[in-house]
């Protein structure tokens, strides 16, 4: 695996592509006789920060808005991941998010009690 700012903490690119799609939560599995396409690798290679990620797929809006663009929150992040689980394997931490949805989303999950349960399960840090 080449080594990039991005990847760099992971010990494979197949493990990297596994969690840039949101895939951290499944149980060991041999990794070796997997395939990706060439279209999906470079989909999640790119870290895509112009467009909301949660405009379309989750609030059903006709277009993804690229106005005050900013990242997700952890605690947002769960609030998303547990409304969707386990239809949905929604995992939207740091992606980008614009100001609409964001203001949506932290009325609904930036809490407390969701801060510290987010705490609690990733740890605390200053994010």
């Amino acid at each position: 695996m080449g080594s990039s700012t991005s990847s760099s903490g992971f010990q494979s690119m197949l493990e990297y592509l596994f969690f840039r799609a949101g895939l951290f939560d499944l149980k060991p599995i041999n990794l070796y006789n997997q395939f990706i396409c060439s279209n999906h690798l470079n989909y999640l290679k790119t870290n895509d920060k112009k467009r909301c990620h949660t405009c379309i797929s989750i609030r059903k809006e006709d277009v993804t808005s690229t106005s005050d663009i900013r990242n997700i929150s952890k605690s947002v992040a769960l609030g998303i991941w547990e409304e969707g689980y386990p239809k949905h394997r929604w995992a939207f931490y740091d992606k980008p998010v614009c100001g609409k949805c964001r203001k949506y989303f932290e009325s609904k999950y930036l809490t407390k009690e969701m801060r510290c349960k987010a705490d609690t399960i990733f740890g605390k840090t200053n994010n």
